[in-house]
């Protein structure tokens, strides 16, 4: 079963899903993904671009992810949108996506995420086709 997050910003669906690809994004760019929560846990300039690149990677994972169960592109925002529409709430929300993110990824149970199981999605859109 394969499980990301749904986040939306500025009104359009962006899934975070952390694959392998996005695994070693990560870990290239920050370490581990421990290191990358102390990262982004930073109270400063640094730790909001952390954030906000995180984000973008688990971003096109998911949207590689998406494009590989369905035919629609799905959105996902450059770090410079990112960093010029989000505002403070906006960046906490982001971190709490990451780390959800980041929680199903690895099989934590996380009760408040709301994950998308896309394996269940596909099936969705298949039944929807047959039955039309």
């Amino acid at each position: 079963m394969i499980k990301a997050v749904e986040y939306t910003f500025c009104g359009k669906s962006v899934w975070l899903f952390y694959s392998m690809s996005a695994m070693l994004g990560i870990n290239e760019k920050f370490g581990e993904p421990s290191e990358l929560m102390k990262k982004m846990n930073a109270a400063s300039a640094d730790g909001r671009e952390v954030i906000l690149s995180a984000f973008s990677i688990l971003a096109e994972a998911g949207a590689a992810c998406r494009r590989h169960f369905s035919e629609q592109d799905s959105f996902v925002p450059t770090v410079d949108e990112m960093r010029d529409c989000c505002n403070f709430k906006d960046l906490t929300e982001m971190h709490n996506a990451v780390v959800s993110a980041i929680c199903i990824g690895v099989g934590r149970d996380v009760p408040d995420a709301d994950g998308v199981d896309l394996d269940q999605l596909e099936f969705d859109r298949a039944h929807e086709k047959k039955t039309r």
